[in-house]
């Protein structure tokens, strides 16, 4: 399988309310999908064994937008039981390596306040036909 992204474009401001970012300390990690109030999704890959993560959630800008963003801890992670966790202790990715399942689920301390800024992820009732127009962001 092979990813592809065909004609991206720069989204406008605060279209994926579900959309999260994750954060070690002030760096940023990667980006993650709100599925639940308590929990999201993101990429196994960035696991962070030494430090706490925190999510942050309702904003593009943490300067523009502090009356909707919102801070929360991450409590636990739990990587796909699939995934080779031997690859994070590599700093890049070698072509060959098997990234499948690179998936994790992240508990927030405690749920999220839903806003019109911040929103859970409305999931497909069935899944997409194949060669459909799927939406990525990043």
């Amino acid at each position: 399988v092979q990813s592809r992204v065909i004609g991206d474009w720069e989204c406008e401001k605060r279209p994926r309310p579900w959309q999260v970012a994750v954060y070690c300390h002030t760096d940023f990690q990667c980006g993650g999908v709100l599925v639940h109030p308590q929990w999201v999704l993101a990429a196994a890959h960035c696991k962070s064994e030494d430090h706490p993560q925190q999510v942050w959630l309702g904003c593009c800008d943490s300067f523009e937008d502090k009356d909707t963003v919102q801070f929360l801890q991450v409590s636990d992670s739990f990587p796909h039981p699939d995934f080779k966790l031997s690859l994070l202790k590599q700093n890049i990715f070698i072509p060959g390596d098997d990234c499948s399942h690179d998936l994790m689920l992240l508990r927030l301390v405690q749920p999220t306040r839903l806003t019109a800024a911040v929103q859970v992820l409305a999931l497909p009732a069935q899944e997409p036909a194949l060669w459909s127009l799927c939406c990525a962001s990043r």
